[in-house]
């Protein structure tokens, strides 16, 4: 019971090559993420493969959404999607590194950036592996609050999970955990309300890229 817990930490503290290319990325950060925090400062292309990997990736999952309402959102929700994970990551990623950095983590800006994707890329792959039991529920239901529900479900859930390697990373560095835990719930907030300024992601497309200003609460609420 307990080797596997323990086999864990072997991979985070155990040395490893860097991934060379896109799939020995994604392999990597699934069973070896110390394979990638550990080469995010001498390696700045492992960020640039975890970004791809992120966009790709939500990219799928914003078209497996957006079959629900089918008509434009095919094309819209993907791109919110992305866009709005990649601007929540721009916004987010000071917070995090003066936090770190506060609470004794001896990174650089970029290595910060990096274990940030990291993060984010976890988060946009177990989206996408929702992405067929959200379908299923798609078919099943015409309610848009319920599917709406099920994917704020789904993507709360792949974001607390995904952002564990980040915080592994920053840990790895000297970070406090804690001080990442409360930082994680801030990426949350920041994300949920990004979602609602770029409402409908589930539903119909309504004529406007971008609709009227709404906390994430009160859109739930209603």
């Amino acid at each position: 019971m307990s080797s596997r817990p323990a086999q864990r930490i072997q991979d985070w503290r155990t040395a490893s090559e860097p991934p060379k290319n896109l799939p020995e990325t994604i392999e990597a950060l699934l069973k070896r993420p110390g394979a990638i925090a550990d080469h995010l400062r001498a390696d700045p292309r492992i960020t640039r493969r975890l970004m791809m990997c992120a966009a790709l990736a939500l990219l799928v999952s914003g078209i497996a959404s957006a079959t629900f309402s089918g008509g434009a959102q095919l094309f819209l929700v993907p791109i919110k999607v992305t866009l709005g994970a990649f601007f929540c990551a721009v916004l987010c990623m000071p917070s995090l590194h003066v936090l770190s950095s506060l609470f004794g983590a001896r990174v650089e800006l970029r290595e910060t950036w990096g274990a940030l994707w990291m993060g984010i890329s976890l988060m946009a792959i177990l989206m996408v592996s929702f992405a067929p039991i959200a379908w299923v529920f798609g078919q099943a239901t015409s309610s848009i609050h319920v599917m709406g529900t099920i994917q704020g479900v789904l993507l709360i859930l792949s974001t607390f999970i995904g952002l564990r390697v980040t915080r592994a990373a920053m840990e790895r560095a000297g970070g406090s955990a804690a001080s990442v835990r409360l930082w994680g719930l801030l990426f949350v907030v920041v994300l949920l309300q990004m979602s609602t300024s770029l409402r409908p992601l589930v539903g119909p497309y309504e004529g406007e890229l971008l609709s009227g200003k709404l906390f994430f609460i009160e859109h739930w609420a209603s």
